[in-house]
């Protein structure tokens, strides 16, 4: 027995399983769609890691005003923003390769 998720799916694209090619007309929306998700998620990557940056200098000067230190930090020497910072970084990097590469396609 198949679970349920895939029954779903199987009925949302039934229209498209029995043909070699899409119905005419959806086939530009179906290879465009990708696209577009891609760009959307990659805004709003761009706005998390201004966000990320933008609290992280709050952050600092808050506890520098206060006279502590953030406990992450001193322990392992970077904080848990900084890592989150490098990781959104680094997905970024990626979705921008990945968005480079489909506009040589």
């Amino acid at each position: 027995m198949e679970p349920p998720v895939l029954g779903s799916l199987r009925q949302d694209f039934s229209p498209f399983m029995n043909h070699d090619r899409p119905p005419s007309g959806c086939a530009q929306l179906l290879e465009e769609h990708p696209l577009v998700e891609a760009s959307d998620a990659k805004s709003r990557a761009d706005r998390l890691l201004r966000s990320l940056l933008e609290e992280s200098a709050l952050l600092e000067s808050r506890l520098a005003d206060s006279g502590r230190l953030d406990p992450i930090r001193a322990v392992s020497g970077r904080s848990a923003m900084d890592r989150a910072i490098e990781s959104t970084r680094s997905i970024l990097g990626a979705m921008d390769r990945l968005l480079r590469r489909s506009d040589r396609c």
